[in-house]
């Protein structure tokens, strides 16, 4: 992919929640909007879902936002 920075642009934007900072205490089911335009679904049935991908650590505080690892 680093001969394809757009699609690597795209692909990192999608995995990001632009806007907002959003702790693990705060999450709630629902669509919420990628930073690269793109639709995911946030669920929190048998745990908290991002699409099909599950939590699996949150709150990973960095100096422009916050983490929530997928796995």
């Amino acid at each position: 992919l680093l001969g394809d920075i757009p699609t690597l642009t795209n692909i990192l934007l999608y995995h990001v929640v632009s806007g907002q900072e959003v702790r693990a205490a705060q999450v709630s089911a629902g669509p919420v909007m990628m930073a690269n335009g793109a639709p995911a679904s946030i669920s929190l049935e048998g745990g908290v879902f991002v699409n099909e991908s599950r939590v699996i650590e949150v709150d990973w505080l960095g100096t422009n936002g916050v983490i929530h690892v997928v796995d």
